[in-house]
């Protein structure tokens, strides 16, 4: 993300100084009128404005080092890019030749910086909002995530093949169940993360026996939980 902001404004910059380069050595009277006038001051300033907010715009787009944030301100990017010449060449054409008012170009780049500024809200509400659906997502499926892990790594404290053979197929039964939770699930899951619980001591004492039966119950209530899940879908 960085380097594709330090290109833009590479461009940002070249767009900016030839901005002013045309402005500055282009005739600066007409029919000895002079262009410097109060209202080419007021002018220049609005839109050199509009230069240094839209970067400031882009730089938003480009703030997090992630290709899912930039997939979501494409659209910003997009306004931005096209933005940035709209008020490129307005402010050329309005600033250099003097019988064009500088109001007009004062207006058509206030427009541009508009459409800049209504992209960026966009563009951050909807990252707020998925941002929001990716939390809630973690929240839903941390809890088969983690006993999934605790059961994959539960397979090195067992003590003989027998042991080894029943951690391998909780980890099998957790691995495959629907990873996203629901309240009407918080009964059952309970229950597994209790057996669970059993069962990995069982396993790490090396109770075989004990552990061979908490897994039967253990695997039952995989399947149940299973079966609920499917029923809510």
């Amino acid at each position: 993300m960085k380097k594709l902001f330090g290109l833009y404004s590479l461009g940002w910059l070249v767009m900016l100084g030839l901005f002013n380069v045309i402005v500055f050595v282009t005739p600066s009277e007409y029919n000895g009128v002079s262009k410097f006038s109060p209202l080419f001051w007021i002018g220049y300033a609005f839109i050199t404005l509009c230069f240094v907010i839209q970067l400031a715009c882009t730089l938003l787009a480009f703030r997090k080092n992630s290709l899912q944030n930039l997939f979501y301100n494409i659209p910003l990017i997009r306004v931005s890019v096209s933005s940035l010449f709209v008020t490129f060449i307005a402010g050329c054409v309005c600033m250099s030749i003097i019988p064009i008012p500088v109001w007009v170009g004062i207006i058509v780049c206030a427009i541009a910086l508009a459409f800049t500024v209504i992209a960026l809200l966009k563009a951050l509400a909807l990252s707020s909002v998925v941002s929001g659906v990716d939390e809630k997502v973690k929240v839903k499926t941390a809890f088969v995530k983690f006993i999934t892990a605790d059961a994959e790594s539960l397979s090195s404290y067992a003590k003989d093949p027998k042991a080894k053979e029943l951690c391998g197929k909780v980890f099998e039964a957790l691995k495959y169940s629907d990873p996203v939770s629901a309240p009407e699930l918080n009964g059952v899951e309970q229950a597994i993360s209790e057996r669970f619980s059993a069962f990995s001591g069982a396993v790490r004492t090396g109770d075989t026996e004990q552990a061979e039966k908490i897994s039967a119950d253990l695997l039952s209530l995989i399947k149940e939980r299973a079966a609920k899940c499917k029923a809510l879908k």
